[in-house]
């Protein structure tokens, strides 16, 4: 068999080290620089952001719910503080007995209702 003889598709074509066959493939475009990395790190930021803006919310209404409480054990521990200071003797008795009224009226001018069911 002569050169001429061989098909194109039969010529022996140059081999790399490992045996193989060289072939090329065309290059696949790069990704987008960056594009799927800052996506995700703004969507991971947006997640971080609102759930600090949820525990803020929670921490405020927390806050306004328990200080309601407060606000009404306040009689209670005004005349503890009274009696306190009675027995040390910082106030008189008389002193005592016109603060004491003067809750009294206090509490039921605000909550007429409440007083008389007991």
């Amino acid at each position: 068999m002569q050169p001429e003889d061989i098909q194109p598709d039969q010529r022996a074509e140059p081999s790399d080290p490992m045996g193989e066959a060289a072939t090329t493939q065309p290059a696949s475009p790069p990704p987008p620089s960056g594009s799927v990395t800052s996506r995700g790190l703004l969507s991971v930021g947006l997640l971080i952001a609102l759930a600090m803006i949820g525990g803020l919310a929670i921490v405020m209404i927390r806050k306004r719910m328990l200080s309601a409480d407060e606000a009404d054990d306040g009689v209670g521990t005004l005349m503890d503080d009274l009696r306190g200071a009675l027995h040390k003797g910082l106030i008189s008795q008389e002193e005592f007995d016109a603060a004491k009224r003067s809750l009294v009226a206090k509490m039921t001018a605000q909550k007429p209702s409440q007083s008389r069911k007991k």
